[in-house]
């Protein structure tokens, strides 16, 4: 069984007027994170869980109410994401993964006007990089691997890193580093797969599983300054304590 993830972020507002914001709009119970991460306070209300309407409608509230950008995270079952961003209450861009998903199709992912994200990405972020992503195709026009995605998260967060940091490598050795391991890895699996589908009668298995949605979500989340835990989580999972997404604040119902 996947996972399954539905949560909003708000840029630049705090805790205590997102929780007044909720109540008003009866969105609650809901958590909310105690601290922002670059300028995104996170939310998880009980009343929005796996419904892309109610979602999209709470989105577009908080967005107008606060006067505040707003994006939506939606992750079904590990296999399908999408995203919508909000400023001043209006729809600026929105994302699907897998839309064919539902339909049996396996069509390329929807994208409509990603660009508006890059206000909002760290330092470093590019465009360039946003699209590969979303697009789930490399520079070099193949699909995206993991070892792809995992460059992109490094990419996104070297700046951060560096500033912490002074003694960090520079990007490029990292990189280079990094497809090295990765590349290491990709064979002893394919050794293994090979080994195992001799001794199966199976044909032959990639080196390397393409990403899913989940990793594409995660990747996103970084892009933006979010920690992937905060992406992957909602009400539901807070309650229960299956969460490592940081310190939350429950805004009990009215």
């Amino acid at each position: 069984m996947g996972s399954f993830s539905t949560n909003l972020h708000v840029r630049g507002v705090a805790p205590g007027g997102l929780a007044s914001a909720l109540s008003a709009l009866e969105a609650t119970p809901a958590y909310v994170t105690a601290v922002a991460s670059h300028g995104w306070t996170s939310v998880y209300p009980s009343n929005v869980d796996q419904d892309e309407h109610a979602l999209h409608r709470l989105g577009a509230r908080l967005s107008h109410d606060l006067g505040a950008p707003v994006i939506t995270f939606l992750l079904h079952d590990s296999d399908i994401f999408s995203y919508e961003l909000f400023e001043k209450g209006h729809l600026v861009d929105r994302y699907e993964s897998n839309p064919g998903y539902f339909e049996g199709r396996n069509d390329p992912p929807t994208l409509h006007h990603p660009e508006v994200l890059l206000p909002y990405g760290v330092e470093g972020a590019s465009l360039d990089g946003l699209l590969r992503l979303l697009r789930q195709v490399g520079a070099d026009g193949e699909p995206l691997s993991r070892t792809d995605v995992a460059i992109e998260q490094l990419r996104s967060n070297y700046a951060h890193m560096a500033a912490g940091n002074p003694q960090l490598p520079p990007l490029a050795d990292l990189i280079d580093r990094m497809r090295q391991m990765q590349g290491e890895k990709a064979q002893a699996r394919a050794r293994f797969a090979s080994e195992m589908a001799r001794e199966l009668s199976a044909g032959p298995q990639s080196e390397e599983q393409h990403i899913s949605a989940i990793a594409v979500m995660g990747a996103l989340a970084l892009w933006l300054g979010l920690t992937a835990d905060r992406a992957e989580t909602s009400y539901r999972y807070i309650a229960q304590g299956e969460t490592h997404a940081g310190e939350m604040l429950l805004v009990e119902a009215n």
